[in-house]
């Protein structure tokens, strides 16, 4: 029995250096970061400085480089590759220790058993769980680009929508300058008698609603330059530079090309390869749980030389095992099998639907960028400058006495409202190539 206890007593080193060779410490606890202290010391939002030149791709590159989720998703791909060492490892082997009342032979009383065992999975299986790890880490993979992908697309229309309430801002103060002038012409009309008084009270009020919107603009610019901010992971009230104005371009690549480019590109479609490449690997595992695992192992029996028999030696027992297992139960084996071709199947159907969606997105956000560039094109052309030109006609004609004084506020009016659409035009065309990059899969 003592030589038992002898081998036990060499094993358990080896089971306390497996215990021991984690991220735990001599005391049992972990050096890993808890959850308090990885809720503790996340990273906050930052004041870093952004360029006064910043350009809104500027901007998406430092939004992807910073935000928190974009970081989420990268460790999320480091997590599922670390599970390819796992699933492709052996066991752990087993030991265990016989004593008590056992079974006495020619030689002797048998004082105890111990033994060892390691299981061997079927050829091939071990394999084939590592390859269906790493499809499945290349789905996080492509799903990460996806996210930086969407992440771009919030910034963009973040940043137009933020170039379209301060823009906004800037017409509505332009023309409050402009009808201040105006106010100051007909207070001078109205002291020589040349003009009503109700003349200066529509300017007055014009004023004040104009005031009201730039007001409303104002808040607006509060919330996107919050917006934005947040986006790109730093205080919402940290200072950004002034928006650039969209540059009217027309889409030089044909239709078809890029179409066929993006259904071959896009990260959502990657994203649907790879999960029908990972079940394709998980119909391979499902072929190979129909062949049995094995099992191989050594015994040590301590034999006493004191028994009943004369024979009585003491010889102490060595053997081997091998073991089997029986792969028996058909009807999980059957799901196992079914459940793999059926999310194969699912992986193709999803994956010719991806491209189905996206040739549309491409198909649909390019006659968007097509007309909001001609909108703009044409408000530039003609009905901004005829605007301006019947304004300054009806001030021209106000002043030689030729026009009433609403003649001169309904030109303003519609001159401010075209300015307004255009700023409207121009966001809209900055949001509609932004929707081409992100059904294009450009980043």
């Amino acid at each position: 029995m003592n030589r038992v206890i002898h081998v036990a007593l060499c094993i358990l080193p080896l089971i306390a250096a497996g215990c021991r060779s984690g991220g735990g410490s001599d005391d049992g606890s972990q050096t890993g970061a808890s959850a308090v202290d990885i809720a503790a010391t996340a990273s906050p939002a930052s004041a870093y400085s952004v360029p006064s030149s910043a350009s809104v791709d500027d901007l998406v590159a430092l939004a992807i480089a910073r935000h928190p989720s974009v970081a989420a998703a990268r460790h999320k791909v480091e997590r599922l590759e670390s599970m390819v060492d796992q699933v492709s490892a052996l066991p752990d082997p087993s030991a265990k220790v016989t004593a008590g009342q056992l079974a006495e032979t020619a030689a002797g009383r048998v004082d105890g058993v111990i033994g060892v065992e390691q299981r061997i999975p079927f050829p091939g299986k071990r394999r084939a769980r590592a390859e269906r790890a790493h499809r499945q880490a290349d789905v996080a993979r492509a799903e990460l680009d996806a996210l930086r992908l969407s992440h771009a697309a919030r910034v963009r229309d973040a940043y137009w929508r933020y170039y379209q309430a301060a823009r906004t801002v800037g017409v509505l103060g332009e023309s409050r300058a402009a009808l201040v002038q105006m106010q100051e012409s007909v207070d001078v009309r109205v002291r020589a008698d040349k003009a009503a008084q109700q003349d200066l009270l529509k300017v007055g009020n014009e004023l004040g609603l104009v005031d009201q919107k730039i007001i409303t603009a104002t808040a607006q610019v509060t919330a996107m330059r919050a917006r934005l901010n947040s986006l790109l992971h730093r205080p919402v009230n940290a200072p950004l530079p002034s928006p650039r104005k969209p540059v009217p371009s027309r889409v030089s690549t044909a239709l078809d090309a890029m179409i066929a480019e993006a259904q071959s590109r896009h990260p959502d479609v990657a994203a649907a390869k790879s999960r029908v490449a990972m079940f394709n690997a998980q119909q391979k595992m499902a072929d190979l749980e129909r062949w049995p695992d094995f099992a191989i192992g050594m015994q040590y029996g301590a034999v006493s030389n004191r028994g009943l028999a004369p024979s009585a030696n003491g010889r102490d027992q060595f053997g081997a095992t091998v073991g089997v297992t029986i792969p028996l139960w058909r009807k999980k084996l059957d799901a196992i099998d079914r459940e793999a071709r059926e999310g194969l199947a699912e992986a193709g159907d999803a994956l010719a639907a991806v491209r189905s969606e996206v040739g549309y997105n491409v198909a649909a956000a390019v006659a968007r960028v097509d007309s909001a560039r001609r909108v703009v094109t044409l408000f530039e052309s003609s009905i901004l400058p005829d605007a301006n030109q019947a304004l300054e006609l009806a001030l021209v004609g106000y002043s030689a006495d030729t026009e009433g004084f609403i003649d001169v506020i309904d030109a303003w009016r519609q001159s401010l409202a075209y300015q307004l659409q255009q700023v409207d035009n121009q966001a809209a065309l900055g949001a509609a190539a932004a929707a081409l990059k992100l059904a294009a899969g450009i980043e």
